[in-house]
């Protein structure tokens, strides 16, 4: 679930919703951290660091009016669904 939020973020960073995307962020850390997944909580907290050094930079793309493709290969939005399709993969195995 957790990921899927993750996921939400980033789509929401592409259509230029960057407090979206923020909003989807936090919502996520809290959830982690009330279930104690510390390694997701440091993953979001880099996803959220990024998102902050990165705001002005997305604000540039977004007000230049990038295709669909230009924001999806800035956001990395495709290494992220591999990485996600990993550990579904990984966690499907163990079961």
């Amino acid at each position: 679930m957790v990921e899927l939020t993750r996921l939400q973020a980033k789509l929401a960073l592409i259509e230029g919703n960057m407090d979206k995307a923020q909003e989807l962020l936090n919502n996520a850390k809290t959830n982690s951290l009330n279930k104690g997944m510390g390694r997701i909580v440091n993953k979001i907290n880099m996803d959220l660091e990024v998102l902050s050094s990165q705001f002005n930079s997305w604000q540039l793309i977004i007000n230049s009016n990038p295709t669909l493709r230009t924001r999806v290969e800035k956001s990395h939005l495709e290494n992220y669904i591999e990485s996600v399709v990993k550990i579904i993969e990984n966690e499907t195995e163990i079961q």
